[in-house]
């Protein structure tokens, strides 16, 4: 019996380990709507914006900070790029003791479909889920958050 569920929990291992890791080489993108002016951005900028510290577009339209679930990959690859944290920490906005809340949606096409429709929305997504829908910012003068 005990030999049995070895071999069964090796062959999930080989067969998940690639879908793990080909998500961990995947690039992550920085997306807004087509209407918005943004093009570029630094990595300073972005965790600002990620951790409630710049709240509006320089037009004075307040961003609307799209994120991935907590216990997606994506997130977690997104937030140890931009703040070197785990998915789970928490800002808070200056001067509040309330944690500074992002809006949450479940998968990419959910967050290029968000970007796409409203025009102050910023998120990330996965480079192969990108389409001209959406405008994709550079970061640091590359496309990929590296």
């Amino acid at each position: 019996m005990e030999k049995k569920l070895l071999i069964c929990f090796f062959m999930l291992m080989v067969i998940f380990t690639p879908v793990l890791q080909a998500a961990e080489n995947q690039q992550i993108v920085i997306i807004v709507n087509t209407s918005n002016d943004i093009k570029k951005l630094d990595k300073q900028e972005l965790a600002l914006i990620y951790n409630g510290k710049k709240e509006k577009w320089a037009d004075g339209q307040k961003i609307v900070v799209l994120n991935h679930q907590v216990d997606s990959s994506i997130r977690e690859q997104f937030y140890k790029k931009v703040f070197n944290v785990k998915p789970t920490k928490k800002f808070f906005a200056p001067g509040s003791p309330i944690p500074f809340k992002t809006m949450v949606l479940k998968s990419d096409k959910a967050t290029r479909i968000f970007v796409s429709r409203i025009p102050n929305a910023i998120g990330y997504i996965y480079s192969e889920s990108t389409d001209p829908s959406i405008q994709i910012v550079q970061i640091g003068g590359d496309e990929n958050l590296k």
